[in-house]
């Protein structure tokens, strides 16, 4: 049976909550001297792309027109995860040490733009890595740009981010609010596809993956845990594969902001792997790199990028918005032929401004 078919078949026959019909899952290891960010990708593909991302790079919304139009310049270079198309990242990890992933959450309800430039979720992500070194800057860029209203109705997302100072946010907007969680209002730093206040208030989430995490996290022990990358890895191995398919867990990763590290496993790939951001030209000197996130190897990965080509992005965008418009009634919409090239196309559009830029001052600001 197609995909679509059997997508069909699976909507009738669910009964959870909407919200469980999408994926991921994330955590925050912030205890006892450690500091790793981890996130599930419960999703309906597994292809995807890493992608290093240049400072100094002047940039513009796509998905919505804002009029005048609105751009801003990349202060700090990142590296992210995406399947939908350079410069449509859903998780990634800039030079300053800011980490930002995102998870689906159909409780969210963006408010109006009231006069503010409006952004996609997923270009919202990039501007945060772009400008961003703190969480405190991306809580206070509410001011500056918004998520389209409309952005992924019902299927829109929330963040948990955090950044090298140690500090983390948990980021929704419902009834049309942002609402913060960070501190004494984020005792457990984890999020899935329900709203924070109710896993809390209930223990756990209809999917079941609030809890292990919850429980987890209270219970570890740096004294007998040596590895807390393994240790985060495991808590995330807990609760995959949780949703009903098409979902499945396709990617596993996990951040460092201290010592610079992104780790990674795929469905495709199970072997750990990782990159170090000091090993990476952030300067418009280089070509702009990328890796096959499901890529063969292990370990280090650095030298298994290769430059940037149309054709690759081509590839990865043509793929995934097949499967999407395939998968259309169990996303809610169908893209043109029109948009998906303007996708590929989009990162002929931005423009480095500078080949000989220094490295910015990425100290987290008080």
């Amino acid at each position: 049976m197609r995909l679509h078919g059997i997508i069909i078949l699976i909507i009738i026959g669910l009964t959870g909550a909407f919200a469980d019909i999408y994926g991921c899952s994330s955590v925050c290891l912030n205890k006892k001297g450690q500091f790793i960010l981890g996130s599930n990708v419960d999703w309906i593909l597994d292809d995807g792309m890493v992608v290093v991302n240049k400072r100094h790079v002047v940039k513009h919304g796509f998905w919505y027109k804002n009029k005048p139009d609105w751009t801003w310049t990349s202060k700090y270079g990142s590296i992210t995860l995406t399947n939908e198309g350079r410069e449509f990242p859903i998780r990634g990890m800039n030079e300053a040490g800011l980490v930002v992933v995102e998870m689906m959450l159909a409780e969210t309800e963006h408010p109006p733009a009231g006069g503010l430039p409006v952004l996609s979720g997923s270009q919202w992500i990039q501007y945060q890595l772009d400008t961003s070194a703190t969480v405190d800057e991306v809580i206070a860029s509410d001011k500056v740009v918004r998520i389209e209203p409309t952005d992924w109705a019902g299927m829109a997302s929330h963040f948990l981010i955090c950044d090298k100072s140690g500090k983390v946010a948990g980021i929704e907007w419902l009834a049309g609010k942002m609402t913060v969680y960070t501190g004494d209002k984020l005792p457990i730093p984890a999020m899935v596809n329900s709203a924070y206040e109710s896993c809390m208030k209930d223990g756990d989430d209809p999917s079941g993956r609030f809890k292990p995490l919850a429980e987890m996290y209270a219970r570890y022990d740096a004294a007998s845990t040596s590895d807390a990358v393994s240790y985060v890895f495991s808590m995330l191995d807990a609760v995959a594969d949780k949703l009903p398919a098409p979902c499945a867990t396709r990617w596993r990763m996990a951040s460092d902001p201290r010592a610079m590290r992104l780790y990674w496993k795929t469905a495709g790939n199970s072997q750990l792997r990782y990159v170090d951001l000091k090993d990476f030209d952030f300067s418009g000197r280089t070509p702009v790199e990328v890796l096959d996130i499901n890529s063969s190897g292990s370990g280090n990965m650095r030298t298994a990028f290769v430059p940037y080509t149309v054709a690759l992005n081509r590839a990865l965008v043509t793929r995934t918005y097949a499967l999407y418009n395939e998968s259309s009634d169990y996303l809610g919409r169908q893209y043109s032929q029109e948009t998906i090239d303007g996708i590929i196309a989009f990162p002929e559009s931005t423009l480095c401004t500078s080949a000989t830029d220094s490295k910015p001052d990425s100290r987290p600001q008080e």
